[in-house]
């Protein structure tokens, strides 16, 4: 698998989420080397994964799918909610460090 991102976790320290180009992602504790969850997130390559400033079980998702997905990882990862979608691969998706009710993410090319 190619990793495409990752990132770690804010509430503990040992945990990353790694998203791939084969449309997966997963979740692993670094500390016993133990992949904790994997879950097919797009239907193309997921290009970034961003964990929830405070809530531990949420992940954001962006892809070349032009979507931006939200999981919850203590439910059924074959469902999510997506969030945003437009016709433009996403690149990068970040939370607001302030107000965690607010995402950004980058297109891969805008003339905005």
């Amino acid at each position: 698998k190619s990793v495409t991102s990752f990132d770690w976790s804010r509430t503990n320290n040992s945990i990353i989420a790694l998203s791939s180009a084969d449309g997966t992602c997963s979740v692993w504790d670094i500390d016993t080397n133990t992949k904790i969850r994997e879950f097919f997130a797009h239907d193309s390559q997921v290009l970034d994964i961003c964990f929830h400033p405070v809530m531990e079980n949420i992940v954001v998702t962006v892809g070349a799918d032009g979507s931006m997905r939200l999981f919850d990882l203590k439910s059924s990862l074959e469902t999510c909610e997506v969030i945003y979608e437009t016709t433009q691969p996403l690149f990068r998706v970040n939370w607001n460090n302030i107000d965690h009710n607010y995402l950004c993410s980058v297109p891969t090319e805008s003339n905005e």
